[in-house]
């Protein structure tokens, strides 16, 4: 077994100066799966402010490696320098938008004409503001000129000239003695492999966008021949043509899938051997085995949508069961039922990833040779539902959902768009409050909704009252709501706790019966 390392990262300090000179040698890189430059002129004005002052601006965290760790190094970033590869080098994790802001600015003439780096110091007001807002030239001076010798002495001489000469030098020496001395924490961690480093950058805590285990593996497969980004993309733009969108993790965890791989970060990694021809293939598979599974979720649960199975790992079997030529169609009963039943109970609500994945290739077994799969466990009681809110995508909302599709509620409405803003309140806070004996923020709940048409919105009030005029209406309103008889003569008598309950429990039994129809398990 290769032994993982334990190497300690390894702390020290370096001045800008030194900094600039490693990063325009190619010591320090951009890794590939870093974004590009995002800081706006606000953020980068404020950094060189933090530095003038003496406050610390946080510490880099480099990744040193002694020989290529990717397929292709990105060759450049706004605000840094192309830079010919060469090993040893140090990728930045952390830290990335506060280098590029610094030399930037410092060395905007080398690296680029954007005009975020485009900054200048006020002498006399001892501010840093953008060019197009330095309107004193006698007073104002570009900081890409204050490490090239040259240029500085040629603001030195026009400065000389002026009224107030040696104050404004002063001024400009003491700027430039600030920016030369200041001192930036390094943290470096070597002898690491590509998953530990993975693990490091996940945990890395930093005020700029988080990236993930997506960003590194576009690194690790990025190559003349094949383009991660490009191909995640793609397969979005037609995905949302049909009404469904994926986060880039799960299509990296189902692209694992098709090419034999877990979808756990860790093995993920992988993909990094893997041919630019086999992973087009792969791709062009996923792209047919989605398509597959999309259209079988908008046949059995009416809901065009990303949405109608909000765990992952509910795609993630299903993605394992069309790749494993599983007849869906004979299954489909054992698998509305399973999907259904893990979003009402929230089943698979922060499982560790491991968990799920067994999970998922347990179901998958029993399911391929046509055996029963278990229940997922049963853990929301009826009075749970009185008080869980309403919202769309939330797992027990969906299913609840998907119950009233399967009641015929929304035949007549495009079920892509459940229109969730038509779920009222039957009985208000206040009233929901005082049943419950404690205090509530709010009154859709699960238990406490009803749909109400658009045509009868607008008058809409809740109480018995309007629940008698929407029966009016139209009676099957209510029966496919699970809004009994009962449940109206209850609320008529003033016994709203019980009538709310009654529902809840009727809502739970709905679920519990999918268990036991026909073709379930």
């Amino acid at each position: 077994m290769k032994k993982t390392s334990t190497a300690p990262p390894t702390p020290s300090v370096e001045h800008l100066p030194t900094i600039f000179r490693r990063i325009r040698s190619g010591d320090y890189r951009v890794p590939p799966f870093q974004r590009d430059f995002v800081w706006e002129e606000k953020q980068v004005l404020e950094l060189l402010e933090s530095v003038y002052r003496g406050f610390p601006i946080g510490s880099v965290l480099l990744w040193r490696v002694d020989r290529p760790v990717f397929k292709s190094v990105k060759k450049a970033l706004v605000g840094f320098p192309s830079t010919d590869d060469r090993y040893p080098a140090s990728f930045v994790l952390d830290g990335v938008q506060r280098l590029t802001s610094l030399y930037g600015v410092f060395n905007r003439d080398e690296v680029s004409e954007d005009d975020r780096f485009d900054i200048y110091f006020d002498l006399k007001s001892e501010s840093f503001l953008h060019a197009r807002d330095a309107k004193r030239a006698d007073r104002t001076l570009p900081l890409h000129s204050i490490f090239h010798p040259r240029a500085f002495l040629e603001q030195q001489k026009s400065l000389a000239s002026l009224s107030g000469s040696d104050f404004l030098l002063e001024r400009a020496v003491n700027l430039l003695s600030v920016f030369q001395e200041y001192m930036v924490p390094v943290v470096s961690i070597s002898e690491r492999s590509a998953t530990e480093v993975v693990n490091i950058f996940e945990r890395i805590n930093s005020t700029g966008v988080r990236l993930g285990v997506v960003d590194f593996m576009r690194a690790l497969t990025w190559s003349d021949e094949f383009d991660l980004t490009a191909e995640l993309d793609d397969l979005q733009a037609e995905l949302e043509e049909h009404g469904f969108h994926f986060e880039d993790e799960t299509l990296l965890k189902a692209l694992g899938i098709i090419v034999g791989l877990p979808p756990l970060p860790d093995i993920l990694l992988q993909l990094r051997d893997v041919s630019a021809k086999r992973l087009h293939d792969a791709v062009r598979t996923l792209r047919e085995t989605l398509l597959k599974a999309t259209r079988f979720v908008s046949r059995e649960f009416g809901m065009a949508t990303t949405e109608a199975l909000p765990y992952e790992a509910q795609w993630l079997l299903l993605l394992t069961l069309v790749r494993g030529d599983v007849n869906l169609k004979r299954i489909a009963d054992r698998l509305r039922y399973w999907f259904t039943a893990s979003s009402f109970y929230e089943a698979l609500k922060g499982r560790p990833d491991h968990a799920l994945v067994r999970m998922i290739d347990e179901l998958a077994a029993e399911l391929k040779e046509g055996r029963g799969i278990p229940p997922p466990s049963k853990d929301i009681r009826s009075i749970e539902l009185v008080t869980k809110r309403f919202l769309r995508g939330k797992a027990t909302s969906v299913a609840y959902v998907q119950l009233l599709i399967r009641n015929q509620l929304f035949r007549d409405l495009p079920l892509a768009n459940v229109p969730y803003e038509q779920f009222v309140p039957i009985i208000d806070r206040t009233a929901l409050s005082d049943a419950l004996g404690r205090h509530l923020s709010f009154a859709r709940t699960i238990a406490n909704v009803v749909y109400v048409p658009s045509e009868l919105m607008r008058d809409w009030e809740g109480g018995i009252e309007h629940l008698e005029r929407l029966r009016e209406y139209n009676p099957d309103l209510l029966r496919a709501q699970f809004l009994t008889d009962r449940f109206m003569r209850q609320l008529k008598k003033g016994e709203v706790l019980q009538a709310i309950l009654s529902r809840a429990s009727a809502i739970r039994a709905a679920v519990e019966h999918l268990e036991g129809g026909e073709g379930a398990p």
